[in-house]
């Protein structure tokens, strides 16, 4: 095994490959895709209301219907990453692109919730290797030069699909109900994932599709290397909850929030959840350019973590004084949370390029399964308070969430300090790897 941080695929004086257009035509495109993806991330706190109006689904089944999504997208990340690696990011992210689309045609022509359940875990499937593949189209292209600021710019980019799930998606649902909806973004993927298998090009050479593949073996054997590692073992645990701030507010929590405590309507709420994904595609720009300057990761992520739980304690604490201050809070969460950059540049860094798709896809399966596992512990923790008529929960229930992450995110910076840092370089490095 051998350590990549960053390995420049260009010479000293030579425009940065980035700048080339067919990277930015590559680059757009799979952030075009990946924002569909984030508006169905995003979209849990606008259908979690249209699901208890249509269904009468219980909290808890609320939180399964809206988090099975992010169980499967979790589950599809080791064998996207296995599929990334071995097939390339043209194919693969085309071939889940149509497993999506099915997904969302399976959901709007569904009668009851059982079929939306099974339309939403195709969904989260057919998007589970989208960021991974991207990033490794990254790294085909730049040699991991910059990834932190580069996935950061895609990140926010995408985010445009995140703030679509949210206030337009509300106003969408209200003119032409949900599932009309669906069968429009179905649509649209479908056109998106042919579009990218027939313009994509994988490496500045065009070669990358070409090159001689690791057999199945020996790339399940990869996923046990990159498992059985101790020094990424800390980035592991934190992992579930790299992306709980976002999913736990916008993706579920923060639009009953709004309706119970502040009684705002669908339309307003969902505008509201703009605001909130508008924090997550700036913090996204944020961390990357801190991460060059400083040189350093651990710093970081353990800042950020810190902050974030001191944000939700005030949240938990004064957030039902003022509708503005609830917002104003819940977009500074959501902000600080994105140094998930980050740490997925840290995990990336202590593996060579060959297994870029298998150390991602680690990553991702504990951080996107982790959103299922914390929605559905929200939801437990929301059932444990007296229930208010007409309402999905209390004030007492909300703080407790609130407070529950907290602690967790203060327990993730104390986590992080085990890690080992890996100073960023601008040359080429090959270092062994225990």
């Amino acid at each position: 095994m051998a350590l990549n941080d960053v390995s420049p695929s260009h010479a000293e004086g030579e425009p940065h490959p980035t700048r080339n257009r067919k990277f930015l035509l590559g680059f757009f495109l799979l952030a075009i895709l990946f924002s569909v993806g984030q508006a169905h991330r995003s979209s849990g706190g606008v259908l979690s209301s249209v699901f208890w109006d249509e269904f009468g689904l219980s909290p808890s089944l609320i939180a399964f219907l809206v988090g099975a999504m992010f169980i499967a997208q979790g589950l599809g990340q080791l064998p996207g990453g296995v599929f990334v690696d071995r097939l390339g990011t043209r194919r693969t992210l085309a071939i889940f692109a149509i497993v999506a689309a099915i997904g969302c045609a399976v959901a709007a022509l569904s009668s009851g919730w059982h079929g939306v359940l099974l339309g939403r875990i195709l969904i989260g499937i057919g998007f589970a290797p989208m960021l991974n593949g991207a990033v490794r189209y990254f790294l085909e292209w730049t040699g991991g030069d910059r990834l932190s600021t580069i996935t950061g710019r895609f990140l926010s980019i995408g985010m445009v699909g995140g703030l679509l799930g949210t206030g337009p998606l509300a106003v969408a649902i209200e003119l032409y109900g949900w599932r009309i909806v669906y069968i429009a973004i179905a649509f649209l993927t479908v056109v998106l994932g042919i579009v990218l298998f027939l313009v994509l090009q994988e490496s500045p050479d065009g070669n990358a599709a070409s090159r001689p593949k690791s057999s199945m073996k020996e790339v399940l054997s990869g996923l046990a290397t990159v498992a059985r590692d101790p020094e990424i073992r800390p980035i592991l645990f934190v992992a579930p909850f790299l992306y709980a701030p976002s999913q736990i507010l916008v993706g579920l929590w923060a639009g009953p929030y709004l309706a119970d405590i502040h009684g705002l309507d669908i339309v307003t709420r969902g505008f509201a959840l703009t605001v909130m994904m508008i924090g997550m595609g700036t913090g996204v720009l944020v961390y990357g350019p801190i991460e060059t300057r400083l040189g350093k990761r651990k710093p970081i992520v353990i800042a950020g973590a810190l902050l974030v739980a001191f944000l939700l304690a005030a949240l938990a604490l004064v957030g039902h004084l003022s509708m503005v201050l609830a917002v104003a809070l819940s977009t500074a969460v959501i902000f600080s949370s994105t140094f998930f950059v980050v740490v997925i540049s840290h995990g990336q860094s202590m593996f060579s390029k060959e297994y870029s798709g298998r150390a991602f896809g680690m990553i991702g399966l504990l951080g996107v399964s982790g959103v299922f596992a914390s929605q559905s512990l929200t939801a437990w923790i929301l059932s444990l308070f007296p229930e208010v008529p007409g309402a999905t929960g209390s004030l007492e229930g909300y703080q407790a969430i609130f407070l529950t992450m907290a602690a967790i995110f203060v327990a993730i910076a104390a986590i992080y300090t085990r890690t080992r840092e890996i100073p960023l370089r601008r040359m080429a490095e090959q270092v062994a790897h225990p």
